[in-house]
């Protein structure tokens, strides 16, 4: 009985160390990602796209992937594969400034040992644009785990690295030029305009300091510190010096909708602290702020100017809705001041309310 344990062990372990030599063996010869090595030119986008069979099987819709080791079946499928390439939604997608730009293929080398095909693409333009944005999804559309590791070099020799995922199938890149940094100030202050005109928290926040009154000049004071406040921390959390979770971040900001309406509701009409607590909020605003740059994402050639310009965005849609709604609310005063007074403490009332049930939603039922 003893010897048959012996043996059977000896043969498991046999078993076991055999298929941990053929998974050994598997993994040295398979291409576990794709590589994607661009270079800017006066005259064209040049870049070479390597990746294992396997992967390219399935864009082309094939089970024998043995066949893209032939010659003469891989130039046959030259033109399924420049399709494959320009696909919207599943292939790797330039544009330059804006515009979609169509990919060409000039060679196929074939690796046999490594069994990887490696494409060397052209995009052509008449001048190399300011603004060059990636969609790449030509493998992890089939294979969500699939990794695309790109290296960009620019004209002038900079380089830039990325990873490609299924949730990061997108890379935007800014060039060194004076049009590139137009171009980034011009859209980082569409941005900000965008987030402050669609943040219907910080719309909130911002309408709630505005509820009490004031001169045009002090609300715009008021509104300014609390600028000044959350650039600080977008800033700080932009550049990943500081960071806060956004569990933490976004119930907090609700809290602070509920505390200018209440605060609201119980002010001195002798005292004003509207842009001392604008200001001390603005810096839990500016965290909420970091979450969307996160997903935008910031040019590494021009941190500065895309954080100031996304700043001045917000800062002018703030102004703007300070001159919207400043004057109404001046307007109602003058006329009827029962009217006035029964509108700031419904509002306030409805930021309360507001602010509590965003607080609830964000802390227990948010994903």
């Amino acid at each position: 009985m003893r010897v048959r344990l012996r043996v059977m062990k000896k043969l498991a372990g046999g078993l076991i160390g055999w298929f941990a030599l053929c998974c050994t063996a598997a993994q040295a010869h398979v291409f576990p990602y794709s590589t994607l090595e661009f270079r800017v030119t006066p005259r064209a986008l040049e870049g070479r796209l390597t990746g294992n069979v396997i992967s390219f099987a399935h864009p082309l819709g094939m089970m024998d992937t043995a066949r893209l080791l032939e010659r003469g079946f891989v130039n046959q499928q030259q033109a399924r594969l420049t399709r494959a390439i320009n696909s919207k939604d599943a292939g790797l997608r330039v544009t330059g400034d804006g515009r979609s730009l169509t990919a060409t293929i000039e060679t196929i080398t074939i690796d046999s040992e490594k069994k990887t095909l490696s494409l060397q693409l052209r995009w052509h333009w008449q001048r190399p644009p300011s603004k060059l944005a990636f969609h790449y999804r030509l493998f992890a559309v089939y294979d969500p785990a699939h990794e695309g590791r790109m290296l960009l070099t620019d004209a002038d020799g900079a380089t830039t690295q990325n990873l490609f995922t299924e949730f990061a199938p997108r890379f935007t890149y800014w060039r060194g030029t004076r049009q590139a940094k137009w171009a980034v100030a011009r859209a980082y202050v569409r941005e900000g305009l965008h987030h402050i005109f669609t943040g219907y928290d910080h719309i909130a926040f911002v309408l709630g300091l505005l509820l009490l009154g004031g001169t045009l000049g002090r609300l715009t004071k008021i509104v300014t510190a609390f600028t000044l406040a959350h650039s600080i921390t977008l800033s700080l959390a932009a550049l990943n010096v500081v960071n806060l979770s956004p569990k933490f971040v976004e119930p907090a900001i609700a809290l602070s909708i509920a505390y200018i309406g209440a605060d609201n509701l119980v002010a001195d009409p002798d005292r004003d602290w509207r842009a001392r607590v604008a200001f001390l909020f603005g810096f839990l605003h500016g965290f909420g702020f970091a979450g969307l740059l996160r997903e935008i994402g910031l040019p590494q050639r021009a941190l500065g100017l895309s954080l100031f310009s996304f700043n001045l965005g917000v800062e002018i849609g703030q102004v703007a809705i300070v001159l919207l709604v400043a004057p109404l609310l001046a307007a109602l005063r003058n006329r009827n001041v029962i009217a006035s007074k029964r509108l700031t403490v419904l509002g306030s009332w409805a930021l309360v309310a507001a602010g509590g049930y965003w607080f609830v939603q964000r802390m227990w039922f948010d994903g």
